[in-house]
């Protein structure tokens, strides 16, 4: 999939070639969304980062990483949903949930990757990795989810 951008709409253009708009109503609602994401991603960026911080010394890196991300991915999923996109009552709960967590997948992967690169249990390096890699992620969780839920 590559993402196209332009002063009215942004698009999703499939392999195939064909452009399917994910939404025609301007750069204004995108921004909007987009400011929205952030709040909810920043907020549930920090409360992840905390949890890794308490749970970092009692059951090592990994394992806080894995819960820390657990628990604030299927707040920040049903936040993005609600606030994000508008979306108050889904069609398809399940599968939005499902899509949503499989999204954050990623961010979960490559916080671990980091993690897993640092030398030290906790400590300003490991804060800096996974605030950096979750704002990168979130960016493209962003797009995605803005699809999915444009659909």
């Amino acid at each position: 999939m590559i993402v196209i951008v332009s002063s009215s709409s942004l698009s999703l253009v499939p392999a195939t070639g064909a452009t399917a708009p994910v939404s025609s109503r301007g750069l204004l609602p995108l921004l909007r969304q987009a400011l929205k994401f952030m709040l909810v991603g920043g907020a549930g960026t920090g409360a992840y980062v905390l949890l890794y911080l308490v749970l970092a010394g009692p059951l090592g890196s990994l394992p806080a990483n894995g819960v820390a991300w657990l628990l604030t991915t299927v707040a920040t999923n049903n936040l993005h949903r609600w606030f994000t996109f508008g979306i108050r009552r889904p069609s398809s709960p399940a599968a939005d949930e499902i899509v949503g967590l499989v999204s954050s997948l990623i961010a979960l992967l490559l916080t671990t990757l980091a993690l897993g690169l640092l030398d030290t249990t906790t400590g300003p390096a490991q804060v800096i990795a996974l605030v950096a890699v979750n704002g990168l992620v979130g960016t493209a969780r962003f797009l995605f989810l803005r699809g999915w839920f444009s659909r």
